[in-house]
């Protein structure tokens, strides 16, 4: 009934606004990133790299999820081989919203083509202590809108982890990833349910560039199975 009776915060030393200004958004968290590329047309890769801090900050926008019953990770991480796109050995980030629990990013490592059964298969980073090995994701954010999540994560280029971890290079012009998606229930991530061995090779220290401009996610509907 007393609404509205004051301001709660005023700060004095607000700056003045010049309303006139050319366009410019100061609040978009695009502005966070500036580089980005479509692996799929339901997943955009983007990523910023801070050489002072040695450490790149990656960001997945994906669907939220596959049917009205499954929602969905988003995959994604380096190559097994440094020269071509392989599942096996590759370090990927598995990353996806949850109504409950917020954003989650977690360290994977794939040792073989299944369930993670013993320390083997796709396990994540901080199950296998017989190998010393550590999630390295720091930093983690994210959001759904529109039935579209985005989540956001911090790796350093290399890590105390080297069983585990893969060294990002930012001034190899060729390094290969590995990228997958797929339903998140109580076996998740025994498999990347669709991954592409035809990826280019990514050069994550390039000069800035927006590939993902103008290129909307399509989500719904279903999605076939590949290795």
């Amino acid at each position: 009934e007393t609404a509205f009776k004051h301001f709660d915060r005023a700060d004095a030393d607000d700056d003045p606004i010049y309303f006139g200004r050319a366009a410019q958004d100061q609040c978009s968290a695009e502005t966070e990133f500036d580089n980005c590329i479509p692996l799929h047309e339901t997943l955009q890769l983007s990523w910023r790299v801070d050489s002072n801090n040695s450490n790149i900050r990656f960001r997945l926008c994906g669907c939220q999820s596959i049917d009205a019953n499954t929602n969905q990770y988003l995959g994604f991480g380096l190559s097994g081989s440094a020269s071509s796109t392989q599942m096996f050995g590759a370090d990927p980030t598995i990353a996806w919203v949850d109504e409950t629990d917020g954003p989650q990013a977690v360290d994977y490592y794939l040792s073989a083509y299944t369930q993670c059964r013993a320390g083997l298969g796709a396990c994540p980073d901080a199950m296998d202590s017989s190998r010393t090995c550590n999630d390295d994701i720091i930093d983690v954010s994210g959001s759904i809108t529109n039935g579209q999540q985005c989540v956001s994560f911090t790796r350093q280029f290399s890590t105390s982890d080297s069983t585990c971890d893969i060294t990002i290079d930012p001034d190899n012009t060729n390094q290969y990833i590995v990228w997958g998606i797929g339903g998140l229930g109580e076996t998740a991530f025994k498999h990347f349910d669709r991954a592409d061995a035809d990826d280019d090779p990514i050069y994550f220290g390039r000069a800035a560039q927006d590939q993902c401009s103008g290129v909307e996610l399509v989500c719904g509907g279903c999605m076939p199975f590949e290795n």
